[in-house]
């Protein structure tokens, strides 16, 4: 996604030359994570000739809060003791 929101709009090879800068993977690999990233909603993709253009549905921020929503509720679920330890760990970072 770092990469998708960095180009806004690309076809997989320029994603995976993007992309090489910092990891060696596969253009399948990114094929496969970018269908996955489509039908999850996270990328819009658009036909342009024989190539798909890939380009972020949602921005950062949105995204962010929603990794992080999913994470509380994976981790501490609704108890209100685990919401309580995860405030003061953070609290206990910024100090």
């Amino acid at each position: 996604m770092q990469v998708c929101w960095k180009l806004g709009r690309a076809n997989v090879r320029e994603i995976l030359e993007e992309d090489l800068k910092k990891r060696k993977r596969d253009y399948r690999t990114i094929l496969t994570f970018l269908g996955r990233m489509a039908a999850k909603g996270w990328l819009k993709v658009e036909k342009d000739g024989n190539a798909n253009q890939y380009s972020p549905a949602v921005n950062r921020k949105k995204a962010l809060q929603s990794e992080i929503d999913r994470f509380f509720e994976d981790i501490v679920g609704s108890d209100p003791d685990g919401l309580e330890l995860v405030r003061r760990a953070f609290a206990a970072k910024k100090r």
